[in-house]
């Protein structure tokens, strides 16, 4: 549940006791008396509880907490707040809706804005590391839109050395007797292949 304060900013409700003990809260708002004020927060739960308004009580789950002019708050559904509040509810939960996700964008925002060095800081060890990655995500790119047009066993080394995280590159190639003996005299490693 997403409650709107009084300083136009949000804050997280998790119950719907909290709902029921705000200030002003009432379960049986009679519509008809009541005139629309504004929309003070949406909200989403598991569990299902009565509609506030009197001439409805259909349980549900997720709505808004509205305010009347008279200062009484109640959860409606949008069925409820269109049927009864017609026009102007729309209205209202509409630009809610769009105030809240702005405030979720803005928050999201200040979010990257606080972690955009350590992230830069990142990459920069990354590319230290292995290189620009820049051109890492275009070779990336190429071979994930274009590996129909190539062999196979290329696409398929590829995606094993990113998947085992192995940035060598290995070739398969037929040793004669002479080569593998000068190799191992050497101490270079061989790796044999079983196939024919």
């Amino acid at each position: 549940m997403i409650a709107l304060t009084l300083e136009k900013g949000f804050r997280e409700v998790s119950t719907w006791d909290e709902v029921f003990e705000m200030p002003g809260y009432t379960n049986s708002l009679n519509p008809e008396k009541e005139e629309l004020k504004q929309i003070l927060g949406k909200y989403e739960f598991l569990t299902y509880e009565k509609c506030g308004l009197s001439n409805c009580g259909t349980p549900h789950g997720t709505g808004y907490i509205v305010e009347t002019t008279s200062g009484k708050l109640t959860n409606i559904g949008s069925y409820c707040g269109k049927k009864h509040f017609s026009v102007e509810f729309e209205n209202l939960s509409r630009d809610f809706d769009r105030y809240y996700r702005d405030h979720k964008a803005r928050e999201r925002i200040e979010t990257f804005q606080r972690t955009i060095n350590s992230k830069l800081s990142e990459v920069a060890n990354i590319e230290n590391d292995f290189g620009s990655i820049d051109t890492a995500y275009k070779i990336q790119q190429f071979f994930k839109g274009k590996s129909k047009n190539h062999l196979k066993t290329i696409v398929q080394r590829l995606s094993k050395m990113v998947k085992d995280n192995d940035p060598n590159i290995y070739i398969d190639k037929m040793l004669s007797k002479e080569e593998i003996n000068a190799r191992e005299v050497s101490g270079q490693k061989i790796f044999l292949s079983t196939k024919g």
